[in-house]
């Protein structure tokens, strides 16, 4: 995602939110068939793949920086102590 490409993901619950509205999905279960489905989607819409492009590489720019999953787990560990985060003194 980071690099720009178009996502394509089996539908793990992992994957559904790791991707949000930025990729696509095919079903696990059915398989090469749902695979196939969504690959020749993608073939004969470029403009799609474009699209699923850049909405990837924003959502991995927007929720997978260093400085936003840092951030969360810092956040996580206060929580765990049930403390408050501290003020930034940047």
């Amino acid at each position: 995602m980071a690099f720009g490409s178009c996502v394509i993901v089996h539908n793990t619950p992992e994957n559904m939110e790791t991707i949000g509205d930025a990729a696509f999905t095919y079903d696990g279960i059915l398989g090469a068939k749902s695979l196939r489905q969504v690959l020749q989607r993608l073939v004969s819409e470029p403009e799609l793949v474009e699209e699923y492009r850049q909405r990837a590489k924003q959502r991995a720019d927007t929720y997978y920086t260093w400085a936003a999953v840092t951030d969360a787990y810092e956040q996580l560990f206060y929580q765990l102590r049930d403390k408050p985060l501290p003020e930034r003194s940047l």
